[in-house]
């Protein structure tokens, strides 16, 4: 009998040590992919921040357009035509039952309700997307600036923070259409100045959500190295 309750004991004793480096394999792991998704964030909302700031910069323009240089002017138009994204690693931990090998409860409560944080970023990122494609894009082509604003928003290096290798446009050398209208119908364009406020608008907003994200990911990893230290620690004493 003594026998027998000893087996079960250095079985479960063998099963709990299982969990608790299955458990650690995956925090490891976690902590890579958060401060990963933390890197690109911070991308993000520093895109966000330069299309606010540009987009303000072409209303004043438009609001006093007393001696404003086309140069200046498009530099600034330019950043509407992007839109920052946050694609967050997967992990599937929710699926795949691995969240319960997790013990500390803040931690594991955080990760189980990290998907709906993200797609409330994403919604808006949707949001922003579909300005661009309805709205920013035909109004470009309609109005003869397409060709003048995609060459100015791959000329500001500040554009271009999705590229990993920012050569790769190099090669647009092509000069400014003759076909584009004169500054003063763009500056004196309404649809212009609302499509400006509502890129500014919405693009502020997702910094807002991101910088949220951002402070639950860095909540997440400080739980994280905490579990990661205490653990390791209590393993070599």
């Amino acid at each position: 009998m003594v026998g027998i309750l000893l087996a079960l004991q250095v079985n479960s004793w063998n099963e709990q040590r299982k969990m608790v480096k299955a458990e650690q394999v995956l925090l490891i792991q976690l902590r890579t992919d958060f401060r990963s998704d933390l890197e690109q964030l911070e991308g993000k909302i520093a895109s966000g921040s330069h299309i606010v700031s540009a987009s303000s910069v072409a209303l004043q323009y438009l609001d006093n357009p007393t001696d404003v240089n086309r140069d200046s002017l498009f530099k600034n138009l330019s950043a509407i035509l992007g839109w920052p994204t946050f694609k967050e690693t997967k992990n599937d931990m929710n699926n795949t039952g691995r969240l319960q090998l997790i013990q500390n409860e803040e931690l594991r409560s955080m990760l189980s309700h990290w998907p709906t944080e993200v797609i409330r970023v994403q919604e808006t990122e949707q949001e922003i997307k579909s300005l661009y494609l309805d709205v920013i894009l035909p109004f470009t082509i309609e109005f003869g600036i397409a060709r003048e604003m995609v060459l100015s928003f791959y000329a500001d290096t500040a554009n271009l923070g999705f590229l990993l290798d920012r050569k790769t446009f190099e090669h647009l050398q092509l000069d400014r259409s003759n076909k584009a209208p004169p500054l003063e119908e763009i500056l004196n364009s309404v649809q212009l100045e609302g499509i400006l406020m509502n890129t500014m608008t919405i693009n502020e907003l997702s910094n807002w959500e991101s910088a949220t994200l951002k402070n639950i990911i860095i909540r997440i990893l400080a739980l994280l190295d905490e579990e990661i230290v205490e653990k390791n620690t209590t393993k070599h004493d």
